[in-house]
């Protein structure tokens, strides 16, 4: 047993705060277990617990430095500061535990004030020094006047030397409060170091014990081995290796023995290396030895097959050759060994290295000698079609022979000779230096001893030329298995399975990253200040997060993923960041903000609200108010901060891409090179101000970077060739369908060596996304360990119910959540009941059909009763338009119908799934709002559906997509939004027509029918389209709910603000009227069918104008991306069967900035579909909550048939 080394301290004075370090001089040896965060005051509840026993001990004093004028007064617990004078005889009665946590405590305490105190005397010499230049300043005299001072200047030397002299008192103030806490910590180190001292003692006393003890079962089991082999329980071989054994662990002790007498603190020996294969093999046998469901004869015969195999690798590394016999008897002992349950995967797979061909199917993960074989005939084939010379052809056929050879004489069971070694060794160098990329050939090929670099070789040869002996002696066995040991210390296991092979380079590379987690788990912990250019005070979680930005900045990665939920305040942190570490060379200052076009003027908001004007800090939209547009780099590069969309950034690549090389993008470096990129382009070709030589940013910040989760789009491939020296994608949802996604991050960030697809591919991407035999279970987690390391080191995310020191890192105001029910009475009651009981015989008559179809037309039913407890009106309004809506534009039945329906015809089973699947959902993917079938469009190109009203929006925005195409008689191709699939601008199809091609098989002789027949519905429609009559409508019970709630809120203050949800338009268009009419309240409207602009205009204006106190706001446009933080009453009109949906929109108003509590007012209708959507809300909250698992939040939208019937009243959800 080692005797615990403990440190004494170091009164080094380490200058931190708060985790940032800002130190002046050397760094602190700290007691053990201290980190930087806050004493709490319970800490020192031993001390405390024996003095207050004891009436008569002395009360603890306590100190804060916070004021240099005041020597003592009563801190708050955080800054509780324990003094010498603690009571000596309550230390005497404390356990050794508790006189350590106690002394620690105490230290700690003492070194956080001294370490405030270093600060402010830093502070006070640099303010005496800048007084003393101020006060020589003043005393100059002009040329001419020497020795004469105007009375001007008498007057400012007078009060510079006042102020000199209070700035020195002062200093001098603090210094002598430094030094009498600097004695303080000097006597608690005495304290500490004779505390050690006694302890150390009683260890050497326990450790002489053990070492006995320890001794004394060594010597029995050595006596029970000799035994052993006298009665031929074990072989000689056996017996002499675990003698051996035993006889070094006796002289460890030993020595151990000596250094614990002799010398207690000095460090233990340097470990000897382990060499991985005899270390499995050992373990192994261990394992055996230890089990007892094994007969002893049984146990024997696997000892047997394991010297087997160690004395077969022995022999290969000591180049003998290794003939039939015995690699078959090495064979025989693996499968052995396999069948018998011992798993030794390095073991086995160092044998198929070595020449052995194994039998038995699994015991091996990867088949290398066919791996090696497929690479050198991959190679002849790629070298037979090349343009290379004839000449060069047939030298790397030579040196591919070579590679042939080697194995082809493994196998044979000639290990390589020295000289054979050399000739391979070249042979490796020329095929790199023709090009051939063949890593994990030559990484097979490193295990056999074999150097297959330049400068190793170069080396080599120079080695041989000196005569220096190359041979290995019998007596010192290759070591060749460093890589598995390296490789076993990045994944922090030790079961010394090898999956990949990784070059020095990427070692490195790693190495870093392994260290980088580390610094951030010292940290992280810690805060930094607010910039003081904000205008506001960051939370604390915030200032977490800066001082993680920063550091990360400060390390060699320089960016990473800021992954927090939504609503903790990504954007405020990236603005910090900005400020806390902003550039200092003019020329390179500008930060590139990359963003969605919904959101970039928030970020213009928020950086011109958050950011104080005296800061001068500048900021552009690029593209934005009309498409303004800067042509040059030079005039962009004068802003702090540019915004663009991934849009306008993408067509931006696109236009720049050299015309010489075809396709934007296509083969793009991992790290592309801009001025290798521009030496292709002409001097008369469209030059981007992003893409120019010149054109290097100080930090390019990607918001909703999952916007280039892949990796083809022009975007991704835009943001990726930006060059900057800080890179940061903010995001919440990082990953979201597979860790592909997260390779183009990683792209971007540039982080080595996953920034290779290749490399991430091997190691990641394959593992996990395909499942096959080469990747079995334990691959998979393995890679996922790797992932997680990975993200440890890149990414910081937090939760809204992660605390910080015990507290929540986010506290809002309370919410408060009230149902409103109400009964439908009179008409509206008897329009309800006669349309549910008519609705229910349909839908029952329908699911029981089960055809194709009949889930959207059961929507529809469900949507009119929907309607129905909102306003009748709703319901007739939505059947006449179901009325009037058209099959297909235009009136040619071959140019226009026809032409369609064929194109429908042409879809293909994917795309039929997409439309079913989206018929589920009945969302418009564009504008997000509730579709209604009689008023919804089909991208026949991918299958994705989209209302009436978003066609426009959606045909102007597409056309302007980087992706976008255009045929030869210049017709649109438009990408979808959602997949990037293209659609003809001339065949988007109504959902009407779809749905009789698909779902009712119309022939075209039925077409011709309903066309002729729609022809005549479009004349007798002619001007007499519907328009209900507002002023013979009453407003509904549901209305009259909502009026109430905001006639309440209204009287009740004069300041408050309501947000009042709905998922049907058509509702505000009926409600607004009864709105302005009974209580002439001005409000605003925020729908999906409103473009950019026009939303932020309102969102504007429902924050600035004070009368605009109602704003009336789409559920499905507006439950997220907004903060609403101004209004505090948010009411739910009709409920959704999805939960999170109405979650969402309540997270509007409460969330970061919110000062007010909130109140929900969510409307019932009683005895209504609407109860019945309650419980099945309830039920599939209960459901997801119950599996914790996001993925099932999206499976939600859609309804099961027992759902269905339960909303109907058909049946019950058991």
């Amino acid at each position: 047993m080692n005797a615990v080394s403990v440190p004494t301290i170091d009164l080094t004075l380490d200058d931190s705060d708060d985790g940032s370090k800002v130190s002046d001089g050397p760094s602190t040896t700290r007691l053990p277990g201290l980190g930087l965060s806050k004493v709490r005051k319970d800490m020192s509840s031993p001390l405390k617990q024996s003095t207050q026993e004891d009436s008569l001990a002395p009360k603890r004093k306590y100190e804060a430095l916070d004021d240099d004028n005041t020597t003592v007064k009563r801190p708050s617990p955080e800054q509780e500061v324990i003094t010498v004078s603690d009571d000596e005889r309550g230390m005497h009665n404390l356990r050794d535990e508790d006189k350590e946590i106690f002394l620690k405590n105490a230290f700690r305490s003492l070194q956080s004030n001294s370490t405030i105190l270093q600060r402010k005397l830093t502070r006070r010499e640099q303010e005496v020094a800048d007084a003393e230049k101020k006060l020589l300043l003043h005393k100059r005299t002009s040329p001419g006047n020497e020795g004469q001072m105007s009375k001007t200047q008498h007057i400012l030397v007078e009060e510079a030397e006042i102020s000199l002299k209070r700035l020195k008192t002062k200093r001098n103030h603090t210094k002598q409060k430094l030094d009498e806490v600097k004695g303080r910590m000097y006597d608690f180190s005495e304290r500490w170091n004779s505390f050690v001292a006694e302890r150390e003692e009683k260890i050497k006393q326990e450790a002489g014990k053990a070492l006995v003890k320890k001794r004394q079962e060594l010597l029995s089991q050595k006596e029970l081995i000799a035994h052993m082999a006298r009665e031929g329980s074990l072989s000689e071989y056996t017996y002499k290796s675990m003698a051996e054994e035993l006889d070094q662990k006796l002289n460890e002790l030993n020595a151990q023995g000596e250094t614990t007498v002799k010398h207690p603190s000095s460090s233990p020996e340097p470990q000897k290396h382990i060499d991985p294969f005899t270390k499995s093999l050992d373990t192994a046998k261990e394992l055996l030895a230890k089990n007892t469901s094994r007969t002893e004869m049984t146990k024997r015969t696997l000892y047997q097959q394991l010297d087997v195999i160690r004395n077969y690798r022995d022999h290969f590394q000591r180049g003998r050759e290794c003939n039939v016999s015995m690699r078959n008897a090495s064979r025989d002992a693996a499968e052995i060994l396999f069948q018998n349950g011992v798993k030794m995967p390095l073991v086995y797979d160092t044998l198929q290295d070595y020449g052995i061909r194994f039998r038995t199917h699994g015991i091996t993960s990867v088949d290398r000698r066919a791996q090696y074989y497929k690479s050198l005939e991959v190679a002849r084939e790629l070298v037979r079609n090349s343009n290379r010379h004839f000449a060069i052809k047939v030298r790397i056929a030579d040196s591919l022979n070579v590679l042939l050879d080697l194995r082809q004489s493994i196998d044979a069971g000639f290990p390589p000779k020295p000289a054979f070694k050399l000739e391979v060794g070249r042979s490796c160098v020329e095929l790199q230096e023709q090009g051939l990329k063949m890593e994990k050939l030559y990484e097979n090929i490193r295990k056999y001893g074999i150097v297959t670099s330049r400068s190793e070789l170069d080396f080599l040869q120079k080695y041989q030329k000196s005569e220096e002996p190359l041979s290995i002696p019998d007596e010192e066995p290759i070591n060749y298995p460093m890589i598995e040991q390296q490789r076993s210390q990045f994944t922090g296991t030790d079961d010394l399975q090898i999956a990949n092979l990784y070059s020095a380079d990427d070692k490195e590379h790693i190495r870093a990253l392994l260290e980088n987690i580390k610094q951030d788990e010292d940290e992280i912990e810690g805060e930094t200040l607010t910039p003081e250019q904000l205008t506001v005070n960051l939370l604390r979680h915030q200032r977490v997060g800066l001082q993680w930005l920063l550091n990360v900045e400060k390390s060699k990665k320089r960016g990473g993923i800021l992954a927090d939920d939504m609503g903790l305040g990504k954007t405020v942190q990236a603005i910090a960041l900005m400020l806390a570490n902003r550039s200092k060379d003019a020329a390179c200052k500008t930060n590139l903000i990359v963003a969605p076009v919904s959101v970039l003027r928030s970020w213009q908001g928020e950086i011109e609200t958050k950011i104080k004007q005296s800061a001068g800090f500048t900021c552009y939209i690029y593209g934005g108010g009309g498409g303004n547009k800067i042509s040059r780099w030079r005039a962009l590069s004068h802003y702090d901060a540019i915004l663009v969309s991934y849009q306008t950034l993408a067509i931006e690549f696109k236009k720049h891409w050299p015309v010489n090389l075809g396709e934007a993008g296509k083969d793009l470096p991992p790290i592309p090179q801009i001025k290798a990129l521009n030496s292709l382009k002409t001097l008369n070709e469209y030059w981007s101000p992003f893409f120019c030589n010149e054109s290097d940013f100080y930090r390019v910040i990607l918001d909703e970077g999952q916007n280039i989760k892949n990796k083809n789009t022009k975007a991704a491939k835009a943001c990726c060739t930006i060059s900057s020296t800080y890179r940061w994608v903010l995001s919440g949802t990082p990953i979201q369908n597979n860790m592909n996604e997260l390779y183009s991050l990683i792209r971007f960030l540039r982080i080595p060596p996953y920034h290779r697809e290749e490399r991430f591919n091997a190691d990641i991407g394959r593992p996990l996304n395909y499942k096959s035999t080469d990747y079995d279970s334990e691959d998979r987690k393995r890679t996922m360990k790797k992932v997680r390391i990975l993200l440890k080191a890149i990414m910081l995310r937090r939760s809204k119910t992660d605390k910080i020191d015990g507290e929540p890192i986010l506290e809002l105001p309370a919410k408060e959540v009230e149902v409103e029910e109400a009964q439908l009475e009179g008409q509206e009651l008897e329009f309800y009941s006669d349309l549910e009981q008519k609705n229910q015989k349909l839908a029952k008559r329908i699911l029981e059909r089960k055809a194709k179809g009949n889930y959207s037309s059961v929507l529809t039913l469900l949507l009119r009763l929907r309607q129905a407890c909102c306003h009748p009106e709703l319901v007739i309004a939505g059947e006449k338009k179901a009325e009037g809506t058209r099959v297909a534009n235009g009136k040619s039945f071959e140019d226009d119908w026809l032409r369609l329906y064929r194109r429908i015809r042409m879809m293909t089973n994917e795309q039929h799934e997409t439309v079913s699947k989206s018929m589920d959902m009945m969302i418009c993917f564009w504008c997000m709002e509730q579709l209604e079938p009689e008023s919804t469009c089909v991208l026949s190109g991918c299958g994705h559906l989209l209302c009436d009203a978003c066609v426009e929006p959606f045909t102007d925005e597409a056309s302007g997509a980087s992706n976008a195409l255009t045929t030869e008689k210049g017709i649109l191709r438009l990408p979808c939004k959602k997949c990037q699939n293209r659609t003809m601008e001339t065949e988007i199809v109504s959902y009407k027509l779809y749905d009789q091609v698909v779902n009712q098989s119309f022939t075209e002789q039925m077409l011709y029918a309903e066309f002729k027949s729609e022809m005549e519905r479009q004349k007798m429609r002619a001007g007499k389209s519907y328009v209900p009559d507002l002023n013979k409508l009453e407003p509904s019970t549901k209305m009259r709910q909502c009026m109430d709630v905001i006639k309440k809120v209204l009287d009740k203050s004069d300041t408050e603000k309501i947000l009042v949800f709905s998922q049907f338009t058509t509702f505000f268009d009926l409600f607004q009227h009864f709105l302005a009419r009974d209580l002439d309240v001005p409000f605003l409207k925020y729908t999906g069918v409103m473009n950019a602009q026009h939303r932020s205009e309102v969102i504007n204006r429902f924050y600035s104008e004070k009368d605009k106190r109602v704003l009336l706001i789409s559920m499905k446009a507006g439950n997220s991306g907004l903060t609403l933080t101004c209004a505090n009453h948010v009411v739910i009109v009709d409920p959704f069967w999805n939960p999170y949906v109405e979650e969402q929109a309540q997270d509007r108003c409460h969330r970061i900035s919110q000062t007010k509590e909130v109140h929900v007012h969510k409307l019932f209708i009683k005895n209504s579909v609407e109860d019945r959507i309650a419980e099945l809300q309830k039920r599939k909250k209960e459901l997801v909550d119950a599996a914790m698992d996001a993925s099932h939040k999206e499976s939600i939208n859609r309804l099961g048939a027992r759902e269905i019937g339960f909303l109907f009243g058909l049946n019950t959800l058991q």
